[in-house]
């Protein structure tokens, strides 16, 4: 069986393609087990991708696939099986600081601190022709119980014409949050229970009929699993829709 030296914490740890679990308080959208895997994001600007690192070992960086080995808080970069490169690095709330670089690490240690993408941050919602509707802050998403409640007053309107009764859905995400999964679902009250459509990669997404009154609800997934907010849309059409 070939083996190989994963991440372990504080010692070297020899498993098959495993990696053993670290107390790092990292949940790396749930994978509690892998603490380093994930796409890691310059801090200075969280719609950067500075380097992904996979739960097979892999350090994929640029155009470029290395294997990556770590025994305490170092890293080893290998490419066919030739040392390429090292760093140190230091985990905490989904952070790393990476310091010490070698090799290919001394560019990697000017990319630090790095982050996993944790927004979930809606810039804007279009239906059809309709004028787009603005929400560009994380404080205008909520939990679906509060985006749902009878006194909640976070939504935003989406005048809408009877020519886009069975218009296509679009959106755009804050450029911290891009790389987060969108899904919509379409209701006739606050009552009811929303079945999400997951959004389409590109181009607009069918949701249904809309009509006066209705409700677009919009959820928003950060790329790390670790965020979820939900997003209002309301839905006026015809004479009700009169700016």
């Amino acid at each position: 069986m070939n083996t190989r030296k994963i991440f372990g914490c504080g010692i070297a740890v020899v498993l098959a393609l495993t990696f053993a679990a670290c107390p790092t308080g990292n949940n790396n959208g749930g994978n509690s087990s892998n603490p380093l895997a994930g796409e890691w994001y310059r801090k200075i600007d969280t719609s950067i991708l500075a380097f992904e690192i996979t739960s097979a070992g892999k350090f994929i960086y640029g155009d470029t696939t290395y294997d990556i080995a770590v025994s305490g808080s170092t890293a080893t970069i290998t490419f066919g099986g030739t040392s390429v490169g090292t760093f140190g690095y230091a985990i905490s709330n989904d952070e790393m600081v990476i310091i010490n670089g070698t090799g290919i690490g001394m560019a990697i240690a000017t990319l630090s601190p790095v982050v996993l993408q944790t927004n979930a941050v809606l810039d804007t919602v279009t239906i059809g022709s309709a004028p787009q509707v603005y929400f560009q802050s994380a404080n205008d998403g909520d939990t679906l119980d509060v985006v749902l409640g009878a006194s909640y007053t976070g939504g935003r309107e989406a005048y809408l014409t009877e020519s886009d009764v069975q218009a296509e859905v679009s959106f755009t995400l804050m450029a911290n949050s891009n790389k987060a999964a969108v899904a919509f679902a379409l209701i006739t009250g606050i009552t009811d229970t929303p079945t999400f459509v997951p959004a389409a990669a590109t181009g607009g997404t069918s949701v249904g009929t809309f009509a006066d009154g209705k409700i677009l609800l919009v959820r928003v997934t950060s790329k790390n699993g670790a965020t979820t907010l939900y997003y209002r849309v309301n839905i006026a059409i015809g004479s009700n829709a009169t700016l």
